[in-house]
């Protein structure tokens, strides 16, 4: 797992401002499967821990697999900070859709 240096900055100061110490990838249950989820908050007992560019990292065991060849970088062009994943495969998704639709009045 690597961090681009803008990621590793923004998440060094994301951390200092919530007084938090470790970015925690897991899977969160979707709908058909399961979404990989980042959160700032404690490592879980079983996570593997790695320090990357400082930033000390918690990974869900059942992730650790799909993230290891992955650069954590973040796109700051919109509203909001999204991280992006390089070189995540993301599992295929099956027909969730209709709980994502929105109504255009």
């Amino acid at each position: 797992m690597q961090m681009t240096e803008q990621a590793a900055a923004f998440f060094k100061k994301e951390m200092a401002e919530k007084n938090e110490d470790t970015l925690r990838f897991y899977n969160l249950a979707g709908c058909c499967q399961p979404v990989l989820t980042a959160e700032f908050e404690p490592a879980q007992a079983d996570d593997k821990i790695e320090i990357v560019d400082n930033v000390k990292i918690a990974i869900e065991p059942a992730v650790v697999d799909d993230l290891k060849d992955v650069t954590i970088g973040i796109d700051d062009t919109g509203d909001e900070v999204e991280l992006v994943l390089d070189g995540y495969i993301i599992p295929e998704q099956c027909g969730c859709d209709h709980e994502h639709h929105h109504d255009h009045n």
